[in-house]
């Protein structure tokens, strides 16, 4: 045998697996989710998998190319987790490849864990350094006679089976340790591995090739007929099965009690209740004071995800709209006969429904998807005339909202006697905050004049601490222009619609997309450190819903107050207007129930990651990361409670959307 080439063989692989075990490592480190992912026979098995392949590759260089081509696809995804995890609590995943446009324009650097980024290029030139030692050290090309030629065949399969084996044997475990738990959701481990549903956990547990090859299995949608055809039976006997809450004697004092009002949702960027007070936002302020105000609303989703959920009621898990559209582009579109826009057309076919936005239609493929969320007209930056001949110069450029308000006022609210739905999606209040915006400085000057009541307001809140930090008190400030902005829009739709007498029969939605995560401006505001993203406070921001009917109605009930303190979410928003709106819709179908109904429990769960409530924050519901002070064991059950509910609809949400199965039904 020829040992010195069977010696850099094996030396090539060895780099290989050891970098690509510090790299998991390093992972983990800065994640804080300990030394090794719990089940390490997966990383192990897809390691002795990929350096059988390796044996019988031919040729020291295409060894190296293919070694230190899984190191860096490692090393990316370990930057991006890194990233994710600090910025949103969340981790890359192969379907979020069809948000590339969207990450890029909205990409800072600000956003980089520039320690992770060091330590994990290090990692990685120390194995090319130690490749291209190997590479130049001993012979330049394999002397393989019949024998080393066939020991290398030998090791490639013992390596391959071994590499089987490992992952073979880590999910028999799985499965055996699975077996005995009730709660599949959240205690088994197998179903974790086969559906992915916690990819934080599937991260902890699996680790990086675990999680990632699984991805990959799952994205290719290798499912055998037969099983694809169970699961289409089985949700569409749900869907037919599911009655309605007049069927269901779920009616209560206030549905129907804004019966044929018009409906605007306003979907404000970055909302918090520090960008409103009196005397800068009167707007704002002017609704939370005469609407119904839900102290306890909670959001933590990106924008696309908490618009969807604000227009459908539910939103698939883990795989963009984009996907799906594409997917069943032969039914020209998605069928979505539940959204809000279809369910108050089928009420009132003469309704109108209408989508406005004030960045381009391709974001988040606006101008594509929505039409299958119902709505006849889709309204982005390219067709608002005023904007023509000022675009912006680039992604944090963000435009006014007043400017589209004030353009868009007759299809925003038509005032020709029919009823009409539409949903704005603001953007002037966007992150980050630590840069200057032009478009608003008019307003600093308003803010540095009542610098010192700001100040004091803000203090004596009870939940916000202005910030002392010269950059931190600047960041607030170009938040606060940028609110001053939105609330003169809103400020405009008010007049408009007092002027034309259509406010008295108008049920108008304000509420925020997420809180002011980038630049870590919700922390500092609220005292908490910039790496928390447990603590549940985090999360609450406003939900406004104006409803002159209704407000008389819960202020009679509960002796003039107009606060709302129920445990609010995203998911409420379309079932609490179809029980206003007095239209016999179906519960199961909505993730979220109308905050009106009787016997009202909910929880939350982000897409981006995230199971929580007022009182807890989980990934899994079983590692607790956040218990307030006053919480109960009571409180603990019904929250996991919850989550299991969740995933029980959830199972079912994510094959309507992904087989499109209202197209291939009867509505009602």
């Amino acid at each position: 045998m020829n040992a010195s080439s069977l010696k850099k063989d094996f030396l090539i692989i060895l780099t290989y697996i050891v970098t690509s075990i510090v790299l998991e490592i390093t992972l983990f480190l800065f994640l804080k989710f300990g030394f090794f992912p719990q089940y390490v026979l997966f990383d192990f098995g897809f390691l002795l998998l990929i350096s059988g392949l390796l044996f019988i590759l031919p040729g020291y260089k295409s060894k190296v190319a293919i070694a230190l081509t899984f190191i860096i696809i490692q090393a990316i995804l370990n930057c991006v987790n890194i990233t994710l995890y600090h910025i949103f609590g969340d981790i890359f995943t192969f379907d979020m490849l069809t948000l590339g446009n969207e990450a890029a324009a909205a990409f800072s650097l600000s956003f980089i864990q520039w320690w992770s980024v060091l330590v994990t290029v290090t990692i990685v030139a120390a194995a090319v350094v130690a490749m291209v030692f190997i590479l130049k050290s001993g012979s330049k090309k394999p002397n393989y006679n019949q024998k080393v030629s066939l020991f290398l065949v030998f090791t490639f399969i013992c390596s391959f089976a071994l590499g089987m084996g490992f992952v073979k044997l880590q999910k028999n475990y799985l499965e055996n340790v699975s077996a005995d738990y009730n709660n599949e959701y959240f205690e088994s481990d197998d179903y974790l591995y086969e559906n992915l549903n916690i990819k934080i956990s599937a991260l902890k547990k699996f680790g990086t090739y675990g999680l990632y090859m699984t991805d990959i299995y799952n994205s290719l949608g290798i499912q055998n007929a037969a099983q694809t055809q169970a699961e289409k039976e089985e949700t569409m006997n749900y869907i037919e099965n599911a009655k309605t809450i007049s069927e269901l004697g779920l009616t209560n004092d206030f549905t129907g009690i804004s019966q044929g009002n018009n409906v605007i949702t306003i979907m404000v960027e970055s909302l918090e209740w520090f960008a409103i007070d009196e005397i800068l936002t009167p707007n704002l302020y002017y609704l939370t004071q005469n609407s119904l105000n839900f102290q306890s609303f909670y959001a933590r989703n990106k924008t696309n995800v908490s618009e969807g959920i604000g227009i459908l009621g539910s939103y698939p898990k883990d795989t963009q709209f984009s996907t799906f559209y594409r997917e069943n582009a032969n039914f020209e579109g998605l069928y979505l006969p539940f959204s809000l826009p279809n369910m108050i057309k089928a009420q009132n076919e003469n309704a109108q429904t209408s989508y406005f936005h004030n960045y381009y239609g391709y974001f988040y493929g606006r101008k594509s998807i929505l039409p299958s969320f119902g709505f006849d007209n889709v309204t982005c930056l390219e067709d608002i005339d005023d904007y023509a001949d000022d675009l912006p110069d680039n992604f944090n450029d963000f435009m006014l909202d007043s400017i589209m308000f004030l353009d868009c006022l007759n299809e925003i609210a038509p005032n020709n006697g029919e009823q009409f739905y539409s949903h704005i999606t603001t953007l002037s209040m966007h992150g980050g905050y630590d840069f200057d915006r032009p478009r608003v400085a008019e307003n600093l000057e308003a803010i540095e004049d009542n610098w010192v009541y700001l100040t004091n307001y803000i203090n004596t809140s009870g939940v916000y601490t202005m910030p002392t930090d010269p950059e931190e008190q600047q960041m607030f400030k170009n938040y606060k222009a940028a609110a001053m902005e939105t609330d003169k829009a809103i400020g405009i739709l008010l007049d408009y619609l007092n002027e034309t007498g259509l406010i008295e029969n108008t049920t108008i939605i304000v509420y925020g997309d997420h809180n002011t995560y980038m630049s870590s401006l919700t922390n500092i505001m609220k005292g908490l450190e910039k790496t928390d993203l447990f603590t549940t406070e985090l999360y609450r921001i406003p939900l406004l819903i104006y409803d002159q009917k209704a407000l008389t109605q819960y202020k009679a009930q509960n002796n003039g107050s107009n606060a709302v303190n129920t445990f609010t979410t995203t998911f409420n928003i379309v079932p609490t207007v179809l029980d206003l709106l007095g239209i016999d819709y179906k519960p199961d179908l909505y993730q979220g129930k109308s905050v009106f109904s009787d016997n009202y429990e909910t929880g939350f769960i982000s897409i981006l990651g995230g199971i929580f409530d007022n009182n807890f924050f989980s990934y899994d519901t079983i590692e607790i990361l956040y218990r307030s002070p006053n919480a109960t064991d009571e409180d603990l059950r019904k929250y996991q409670q919850n989550a299991v509910l969740y995933y029980e609809k959830q199972l079912h949400f994510e094959r309507i959307y992904k087989y499109n199965l209202f197209a291939q039904l009867e509505w009602f």
